[in-house]
C-alpha cells in the first residue's frame, strides 16, 4: 500500500483561472506564485544534472494553504558522466522547446524546462490555445504590458522564458532573482491565493504550536547572527544545528511554514500571532516582577 499525499485543489490545470479569475492582475498574482515554487523545485532537479522534461499545468499539483507541488517523474532524464546535452526526446508535445522538435538533431538540456515553464505561465494566465501541437515552437507568444494587461515583469519573465534560443534562455537559478518573483514574494499569501481564504483558521492548534515553539526556544542558548531565521520576527539562532540522531534540524523559516502548513492560515499570520503571544508572556511576567 503506497499513501500520498492529497493537494486538494488538484492540478493548476484544474483551476482554469482565464475562466474563473476574471481580474487579470489577480491571476498573474496566482501565476507568480506557482512560478516561483515551480522553479524553486526545477533548481534542486537541474543542480543535479536532472531534467524533468514535462512541466505543464497538469503536472503542478496545488492545495488550498498555497502549497505547489512539481509532480510526474516518469519521463525525467539524467545528465551522465558530464554530458552537457540529452538526446532522447519525451515529454508531453504541445510543451515542448524547439531544441526538442527540430528537424535535425535533438540536442538539449535543463533549459528545455524553462521554456516549458514559459508556456505553463502562458496558458495559466491566457487558457490553453486551440493550436497545432508544435505551434508555440513556430511562433512563439510575445508578451507586451500594454496589449496584455500584465505588468512590465510579468511579460519579460515570460518571454524569457520562451528565448527560441536555450544558450541565451536563462537557467532556473538565474530567474529565481527576476524582478517579477520578487515583487510576488513581496505580496503576502493570502492576497495572491484566494483559495486561502476558504479556510478558517484552526486557532485552539495554532496556539498550541506557537507555545511549544516559545517553550522550545527558552531551552536554547542563541548568538547573534542572523542565519536562517526569519526576517521581522527571530534575529537570534539556536548555535545547535544537528539533532542528537545526527540529523539536520529545522530552520527558523521551515518551523513557521510547518506550523503555517498545519494550522491552514499563512505564515504571515502565523508570525503575528507570535509577535502577540510573545508580548502577552511578557506582560505576565512584568505584572510577577
Amino acid at each position: 500500500m503506497m499513501a500520498l499525499e492529497f493537494l486538494d485543489l488538484n492540478s493548476a490545470h484544474s483551476l482554469k483561472l482565464s475562466e474563473n479569475i476574471t481580474d487579470i492582475q489577480q491571476r498573474e498574482l496566482i501565476v507568480g506564485h506557482i512560478a516561483l515554487n515551480v522553479l524553486l523545485a526545477l533548481e534542486d532537479l537541474h543542480k543535479f544534472g536532472f531534467c524533468h522534461n514535462d512541466i505543464k499545468p497538469e503536472n503542478i499539483l496545488i492545495n488550498k494553504a498555497g502549497e505547489v507541488k512539481l509532480s510526474d517523474f516518469g519521463t525525467m532524464l539524467e545528465l551522465e558522466n558530464g554530458d552537457e546535452f540529452l538526446y532522447k526526446n519525451v515529454g508531453t508535445q504541445r510543451f515542448q522547446s524547439p531544441e526538442k522538435t527540430t528537424l535535425n538533431q535533438i540536442k538539449y538540456n535543463t533549459k528545455s524546462d524553462i521554456w516549458s515553464l514559459g508556456i505553463t505561465c502562458f496558458e495559466l494566465l491566457f487558457g490553453e490555445r486551440n493550436i497545432d501541437e508544435i505551434s508555440y515552437t513556430i511562433n512563439p507568444p510575445i508578451l507586451k504590458a500594454d496589449k496584455d494587461n500584465l505588468s512590465e515583469n510579468c511579460c519579460d519573465f515570460v518571454n524569457q522564458c520562451l528565448c527560441i534560443n536555450q544558450f541565451e534562455r536563462p537557467a532556473a537559478k538565474q530567474l529565481l532573482t527576476h524582478l517579477w518573483l520578487s515583487d510576488i514574494e513581496t505580496v503576502g499569501l493570502n492576497a495572491k491565493w484566494p483559495w486561502l481564504c476558504n479556510i478558517e483558521y484552526n486557532n485552539e492548534d495554532l496556539l498550541f504550536m506557537i507555545s511549544a515553539l516559545i517553550l522550545y526556544y527558552s531551552t536554547k542558548k542563541f548568538n547573534d547572527k542572523n542565519s536562517g531565521s526569519v526576517q521581522r520576527f527571530h534575529r537570534r539562532v539556536s548555535i545547535e544545528h544537528k539533532h542528537k540522531n545526527g540529523g539536520e534540524m529545522f530552520s527558523d523559516e521551515q518551523r513557521i511554514a510547518n506550523i503555517a502548513k498545519y494550522a491552514c492560515c499563512d505564515k504571515d499570520y502565523v508570525i503575528d500571532r507570535i509577535k502577540v503571544t510573545v508580548s502577552y508572556i511578557k506582560s505576565q511576567l512584568n505584572k510577577t516582577q
